[in-house]
């Protein structure tokens, strides 16, 4: 079996529920989110945007930045994988469809950069990470960079 339909598998898997709010939806749906994943919400105000951290049960943290009232990023890290179909939202069929026409580098890596979505992941036993942006929704004076996992 080849390693991108291994991937892609894979995503499918873990990521078969519902999607909600998630990127590119309201900063309000951090709380809907916390409550879904179930586990603990904080916020740190940056300057000119918000990150939402959002601790698993698992040990896994999933980090959200709002700006404008609007989720312009998500990021992950941690011993188990999240949910990525409802923290990606819409942008979750963006990642199968990248998975799937990227050769897999490593342990599992993708690295895709699009107009409308920038998205990292990487992953092995006990430890997965990744981040998604919007780059149209970077606040002004914002580095895309702050996206990190």
């Amino acid at each position: 079996m080849k390693l991108s339909t291994l991937l892609v598998s894979s995503l499918l898997t873990w990521s078969a529920s519902p999607c909600g709010a998630a990127l590119t939806e309201t900063g309000a749906s951090v709380a809907e989110d916390a409550r879904f994943l179930q586990g603990g919400e904080h916020a740190e105000q940056q300057l000119g945007y918000s990150v939402h951290h959002i601790t698993l049960a698992g040990g896994t943290e999933v980090r959200e930045f709002v700006a404008n009232n609007t989720v312009f990023g998500v990021a992950w890290s941690g011993p188990l994988k999240p949910d990525l179909r409802k923290i990606l939202g819409p942008h979750f069929n963006t990642l199968v469809f990248e998975a799937s026409r990227h050769p897999l580098a490593g342990h599992s890596q993708l690295h895709a950069v699009r107009t409308d979505l920038v998205l990292d992941t990487t992953g092995h036993a006990r430890y997965y990470a990744g981040r998604a942006f919007v780059p149209a929704l970077v606040p002004p004076g914002v580095a895309a960079a702050t996206v990190v996992h």
